[in-house]
């Protein structure tokens, strides 16, 4: 309990800024930090499994997903850039996407981890990274 004001105003300050507690629970800081932490190691394991691809189907998903160096195409844009049909680049992005799900789990291409991953933008550079690529 505050003894003067200015100890009631510092009050007053830490329970606006900690949402309604005198001070910030450090566990809260530390579950922020391993979530990061959990998301930054997904982002390196899907990197990796990518990495893996063949270069077509790696660059169908890049380009597809905007991931780094790349910004995000359709996959018409990508089939251009690429020099091959709309149809086989869709098929590259298919087949890729099938092997992420087998080598990084999942129960179909859809629904695989890695693709929530991918299209969660956690893989994906920022506007400047991939605007400077293009």
């Amino acid at each position: 309990m505050p003894r003067n004001k200015k100890e009631q105003r510092q009050e007053e300050i830490m329970y606006a800024l900690y949402g309604g507690t005198s001070s910030p629970d450090p566990y809260d800081e530390l579950i922020a930090a391993e979530e990061e932490l959990a998301r930054d190691l997904e982002e390196m394991r899907v990197r990796a499994y990518v990495k893996k691809l063949e270069k077509p189907h790696r660059l169908a998903i890049r380009m597809t997903f905007g991931m780094k160096p790349y910004k995000k195409y359709t996959v018409r844009e990508a089939a251009l850039r690429m020099a091959v049909s709309a149809t086989q680049a869709q098929r590259l992005r298919g087949e890729a996407l099938e092997q992420l799900n087998r080598r990084y789990g999942g129960t179909r291409p859809s629904t695989t981890p890695a693709l929530r991953v991918i299209q969660g933008g956690a893989v994906q550079g920022d506007a400047s990274e991939r605007d400077a690529a293009a």
